[in-house]
């Protein structure tokens, strides 16, 4: 189990007898306590930011109530300092010793004046300032004239750990405060993530020097204000104890600092129109659904790095957690957008063309910027429904295209596919004008659907698939595939079509029924169909 500690009083220096120079406070640094309050906080703490990091979204068990969802930091309870005393944040460790060695010290500190020698005499003058030269009986005049709360238990190393800090302790703590190492990558994430926390300003040492502070101190690892030292070998954060021993200290850096809220650092090139949005909270439900989403659109790590560092998240990591999600549904709130965490077509539009407009300062973001300006091409249908009669079955069905601000209509085409057939009350098969060809429609596989050489539907004026411009950035296209007729008793007409958008630039104008290997670059996608028989009597049923 590991332990936390807590603060001591500042202690007082005490003139000599005789003297009237008023008392000075000594601002001593302090060595928290093992198994106090704090301690067995961060190892709750601990457990629980380890335990959440296993998956990427945290999963409600069956008939449970939905844990609401506040940042675990925001739970962890601030260091008590007493008031007016300027008292620096003590040194909180994680200790090495066992339950009896801390026993020890506790029955240590109780028999103090029984215990002093002259190696105490050493330890005392360093946190003394006037005192230093003086002899073991001015000591003891001055102990006497401390209060018992005020009292330390100074003992040698043999005998306990100290409860405050040696000058040359204190001193290699100044001299290597706010050095050492920042959080990085995948831990990083994890922790802030976890906390809910921004640990941007914690530094990590792991060299000799933070190795020799914590044997002296007893300790695995120990938090000084944002400062976390570990004992050789001990800072692993790939392992499970070590994950839980890291967590544990960066507990110790919210006690003594507080909770840092993490934020979405961006330098947006495009201000959103409500930036004061405060975006709801994901439940896990959603948080796990926004995940699988997302995961199954971008799968490119390049793509997802680039979004992170878009989003203002860390982007040497590619990602999709529950820290991306909230934040997509912040960006989403920010730009009233629905809030899910989905990166769907709107959300897309939207972040592409901030990705765009940052492109103007890196030219190397262009290639992204178009990709996810392209995830936010609409295609939808309308008038998908049959028009019957007592002579005829149709379907007279409308495409429409909208690509997002930042891209050119005119770049992008629609290629229509179909599979399936249009049999008659015989067995055989009607035939149809296709490439320049009568054709029998039975066709087993996906193919490109055209009348003539010219496969798709595009701007170009002489297109026979010419489509027509809509507002500043749509575009529509019909097709009427009604073949069905009430003479033709006992016929099936079943053709099943795939209609998408590619850019213009990567399909050819002429083909035989393929894209000559351009099929998988298709950027959005939607299905339709003409399925209708006709009865003995001439009637229609679909």
């Amino acid at each position: 189990m590991f332990s936390r500690k807590k603060i001591k009083k500042n202690e007082e220096s005490q003139p000599h007898s005789g003297s009237f120079i008023k008392p000075t406070v000594q601002q001593k640094l302090k060595i928290g306590e093992s198994n106090d309050k704090y301690e067995q906080e961060a190892d709750r703490v601990a457990d629980k930011v380890v335990n959440q990091s296993k998956g990427d979204a945290v999963q409600t068990k069956e008939g449970e109530e939905e844990v609401q969802k506040k940042p675990i930091a925001s739970e962890v309870t601030p260091l008590v300092q007493k008031k007016g005393t300027g008292e620096e944040e003590p040194v909180q460790k994680m200790t090495d010793e066992e339950p009896v060695q801390k026993q020890e010290e506790e029955e240590a500190v109780q028999s103090k004046e029984e215990e002093e020698s002259v190696q105490m005499q050493e330890e005392e003058e360093t946190v003394q300032s006037k005192e230093e030269e003086e002899s073991v009986q001015m000591q003891e005049e001055e102990e006497v004239a401390q209060t018992k709360e005020e009292e330390e238990s100074i003992q040698t190393k043999a005998q306990a750990r100290p409860n405050s800090a040696t000058p040359s302790l204190e001193s290699r703590l100044n001299n290597s405060s706010g050095r050492g190492k920042k959080l990085t990558g995948k831990t990083k994430n994890e922790m802030e993530s976890g906390f809910g926390n921004d640990f941007s300003n914690v530094n990590i040492h792991t060299d000799q020097n933070a190795a020799q502070m914590s044997q002296e101190l007893g300790a695995k690892a120990f938090a000084h204000g944002n400062d976390i030292y570990f004992n050789k070998g001990q800072y692993n954060p790939e392992s499970s104890e070590g994950k839980h021993l890291l967590a544990h200290e960066l507990t110790h850096t919210i006690q003594q600092k507080g909770m840092v809220q993490k934020k979405v650092q961006r330098d947006l090139a495009v201000e959103p129109p409500n930036p004061k949005a405060v975006a709801k909270t994901l439940t896990d439900s959603e948080v796990e659904s926004a995940i699988k989403y997302n995961k199954k659109r971008f799968k490119r790590e390049s793509e997802l790095k680039t979004l992170r560092d878009v989003l203002g998240l860390l982007h040497d990591v590619a990602t999709i957690d529950k820290e991306f999600v909230q934040t997509v549904a912040q960006w989403q709130a920010e730009n009233n957008l629905k809030v899910d965490g989905k990166i769907g077509p709107r959300t897309a539009a939207v972040i592409g063309y901030e990705m765009l407009q940052e492109s103007k300062i890196d030219a190397s973001l262009k290639p992204e910027a178009i990709r996810m300006l392209e995830r936010g091409i609409v295609l939808s249908l309308s008038n998908d429904t049959y028009n019957d009669s007592a002579t005829e079955s149709r379907k007279k069905i409308t495409f429409k295209v909208t690509v997002p601000k930042g891209l050119k209509r005119e770049d992008y085409a629609l290629v229509n596919w179909n599979k399936g057939f249009y049999k008659k009350g015989d067995g055989t098969y009607y035939k149809a004008q296709d490439y320049g060809t009568s054709r029998e429609v039975n066709f087993a596989t996906w193919q490109v659907d055209s009348l003539d050489k010219d496969p798709v539907y595009w701007s170009t004026a002489g297109s026979r698939w010419n489509y027509t411009k809509s507002g500043k950035r749509s575009f529509t296209a019909t097709d009427d595939p009604g073949q069905a007729k009430s003479t033709q008793k006992g016929s099936h007409f079943k053709l099943d079509f795939k209609l998408q958008v590619y850019r213009l630039s990567d399909i050819p104008k002429t083909t035989t029924g393929t894209l000559g290997g351009a099929e998988s670059k298709a950027i959005a996608t939607v299905f339709w169909k003409y399925h209708v028989k006709v009865s003995a009597t001439g009637t229609f049923s679909h």
